[in-house]
């Protein structure tokens, strides 16, 4: 991480890590979570193979259906404001 500080939690670990710049390595394969205190940069490796899943607080995750739904009502809204 560079510039800023975060607040840093992982599964597994009862204690939570407020990071100044610097390095911090996550102890658990698991669910990783870090709020940002200030502007911070952060960067996330992972080993081969592996897979994250990035999101901003309050972000909503949607299904491929929901997304392709949200799109044909956009069209269609657009098509009948033209008709």
């Amino acid at each position: 991480m560079s510039g800023g500080n975060a607040w840093i939690t992982q599964y597994g670990d009862l204690n939570d890590y407020v990071v100044h710049e610097g390095n911090w390595e996550a102890k658990s394969d698991g669910l990783v979570l870090v709020h940002a205190l200030q502007f911070s940069l952060v960067d996330v490796t992972l080993p081969a193979g592996a897979k994250a899943q990035l999101r901003r607080r309050g972000e909503l995750q949607r299904t491929t259906a929901e997304i392709a739904l949200a799109r044909a009502f956009h069209v269609l809204r657009l098509w009948f404001a033209f008709a």
